[in-house]
């Protein structure tokens, strides 16, 4: 009788997952690389194929203007990346400053 090992299977996966990821990766700075030279020669179009640009536009909060026209509002919302705050001050600076949290996610290891 065939039983599923779940376990091994999760594994499985993620091993595929991590080696389909590292190619993803490989291919689109290869595919970069390949329009950087396109838009350099200016050859955006053949006869068989055309390099189409798509715009995205999004916006951006003006950080100071914000702060200034809602102080209270953005000291609720606001986020200070950690390491950039790090890097800027050193780690020993903002240490009492920082609160650990903990977050717990899965992954299936084989066992030796």
């Amino acid at each position: 009788m065939f039983e599923k090992n779940e376990l091994k299977e999760v594994l499985e996966i993620q091993r595929k997952l991590a080696k389909l990821n590292k190619e993803v990766k490989v291919l689109e700075t290869e595919k970069e690389k390949l329009i950087k030279v396109l838009l350099a020669k200016g050859m955006i179009e053949d006869e068989h194929y055309k390099l189409q640009a798509n715009k995205v536009e999004r916006r951006f909060l003006l950080v100071k203007e914000f702060i200034e026209r809602f102080p209270e509002i953005a000291k609720r919302i606001s986020v200070i990346p950690v390491l950039k705050a790090e890097n800027l001050l050193g780690k020993e600076t903002i240490a009492d400053l920082c609160e650990m949290k903990m977050s717990v996610y899965y992954k299936v290891i084989e066992k030796e």
